[in-house]
């Protein structure tokens, strides 16, 4: 509520609220919808689910860290 009303500094409710608390909603939504896939049976729409969503955050990071290293 704190950060909700406006009462904490600018940067820091941006920080907490878009940055903290938006990456606890997408892991959640990304981790329930690999759970019901499962759960249905579909176990290769699971996997894939899983290995592009790692894969594509861990190619997305090592590609924005080469491209802030040659800056």
């Amino acid at each position: 509520i704190f950060l909700a009303r406006g009462d904490a500094p600018s940067q820091a409710r941006l920080l907490l609220l878009v940055g903290v608390l938006g990456g606890f909603t997408s892991f959640s939504t990304f981790s329930l919808d690999t759970l019901r896939l499962a759960q249905q049976g579909s176990w290769w729409p699971a996997f894939l689910n899983v290995a592009l969503s790692v894969g594509g955050s861990l190619g997305a990071a090592w590609a924005g860290y080469a491209v802030a290293v040659r800056m």
